[in-house]
């Protein structure tokens, strides 16, 4: 008896009349765009679906669809507030001026946000409502180093310079912090905007009033100005200091250690003989300290 033919199981399996597989024939290019639409199509929806889910979810902890889904809200009872900064909670409650009897609801966080960080001394502000009734709110700000004046239209203006070299205006700043900083002098701002830009050298004068606290605590908490207008030289840089005895000290921008250590027995010889007023210490030649001393009157 013959076999049977064995049936295709499947249309892949069908074969010519030659008992060849048939060869898929080639999409035509309205195909291949059609296929194409499809698919972008698809990715669009699934783009959209992310982002309404996104949206979603950012009203209901912003917005007010707590009040929606009967979450009982209240009048603001409390702010919670904190800080790596100088701002104090008085200051805040007065600049934010919440009228009192306002729902947590219908305050908008955005705009308070957008507020606080508009000035200069905060970094990022972060604004949430903690139901029922607390505002929480959390800062970090700028970490002053130095105070510059200047004059902006004619009128004199103070900046305050951080150890990286950016300037702010103060907003919450003790009057007594920005006495005891040292000012800079020698250095002419250059704007974009309200505040100068960055000054470069920052960095290598935080570094040098920092070796000035750890050698010399005392001495340097006096030294009231700061003049780099030859800190930048490319051919003997140096940087003087003018203490509240008005006594000038001029030092080289390298050895500070040994620097210091020939400043301490200048200054505690004139201790010792009260009668020599100095009025400038030469520290930045090595070997040497030449010092110039005050004619009497």
């Amino acid at each position: 008896m013959s076999k049977k033919a064995q049936q295709p199981k499947t249309w892949r399996d069908l074969t010519t009349p030659q008992g060849t597989k048939r060869r898929k024939r080639p999409l035509s290019l309205r195909a291949k765009l059609r296929s194409f639409g499809t698919k972008l199509r698809i990715i669009f929806f699934v783009l959209l679906s992310i982002c309404l889910v996104l949206g979603a979810y950012t009203l209901y902890k912003n917005s007010y669809f707590e009040e929606i889904f009967s979450v009982k809200s209240e009048s603001i009872k409390r702010v919670e507030f904190k800080t790596d900064g100088l701002t104090t909670s008085k200051w805040l409650n007065a600049y934010l001026a919440i009228p009192k009897d306002t729902k947590l609801a219908e305050l908008n966080i955005f705009e308070i946000k957008r507020n606080l960080e508009s000035l200069g001394q905060i970094r990022t502000a972060s604004v949430e409502r903690v139901y029922p009734d607390v505002l929480r709110i959390t800062l970090t700000e700028q970490k002053p180093f130095m105070k510059l004046f200047t004059e902006v239209s004619g009128m004199p203006k103070m900046y305050i310079m951080t150890s990286d070299g950016e300037f702010f205006e103060p907003s919450c700043v003790p009057p007594e912090m920005i006495d005891s900083m040292p000012k800079l002098e020698g250095f002419t701002p250059i704007f974009n905007g309200r505040v100068p830009n960055n000054y470069k050298s920052a960095s290598k004068l935080a570094s040098f009033m920092s070796s000035a606290y750890e050698f010399m605590p005392n001495e340097s908490r006096n030294w009231h100005r700061i003049d780099v207008s030859d800190f930048d030289r490319l051919t003997l840089p140096l940087l003087k200091v003018i203490t509240d005895s008005d006594i000038e000290i001029i030092f080289a921008p390298r050895d500070y250690k040994k620097q210091f250590d020939r400043l301490e027995y200048i200054l505690r010889y004139q201790k010792e003989n009260p009668l020599t007023i100095i009025k400038r210490i030469d520290l930045s030649i090595k070997g040497w300290a030449p010092v110039k001393i005050k004619n009497p009157k």
